[in-house]
């Protein structure tokens, strides 16, 4: 059973600046919540389902998100700088100018997402799906396995 974070209506929370450094979040269902500015630094979000959530300029260094999705997430400006986020979910999601400075997306899917003036420096991109992507103005300095046919590196 997948825990689910909500009142007893079942409407989630708001959760925008909210300190979860460190938590235990892994496989919880955190669909279309609002954690915009939140500091989750450190913290274990492994299989969480994060879809069409904001986590907006919120704080995920060092974080495990291994297998969570985040398809269509709101993650302008969040810093996930060496996070964990192999075989992470990020199906059009919007990253502009997020910082994913030596993080791990092997094996994620990217594809159709938003990364806009992001900072890839470092980052681990090998065998993640790179189709349809927008990297315009991106920092993709010392990435691994950049590779794709159909992505906009402009």
């Amino acid at each position: 059973m997948v825990p689910i974070w909500g009142s007893p209506s079942g409407l989630i929370p708001d959760l925008s600046k909210a300190d979860l450094c460190a938590a235990s979040l892994s496989v919880t269902n955190l669909t279309g919540a609002n954690l915009h500015g939140a500091n989750l630094t450190g913290a274990d979000l492994t299989g969480a389902n994060l879809i069409e959530a904001d986590l907006g300029a919120a704080k995920l260094q060092g974080a495990d998100l291994i297998e969570a999705n985040l398809s269509d997430a709101k993650l302008s400006g969040a810093n996930f700088g060496g996070s964990n986020l192999a075989g992470l979910e990020f199906k059009g999601a919007n990253l502009t100018a997020a910082n994913l400075s030596g993080a791990d997306l092997s094996y994620a899917n990217l594809r159709s997402a938003n990364f806009n003036e992001a900072n890839l420096r470092r980052a681990n991109l090998s065998h993640a799906d790179l189709s349809e992507p927008e990297f315009q103005a991106a920092y993709l300095t010392n990435a691994n396995s950049v590779r794709s046919t159909s992505a906009v590196l402009i």
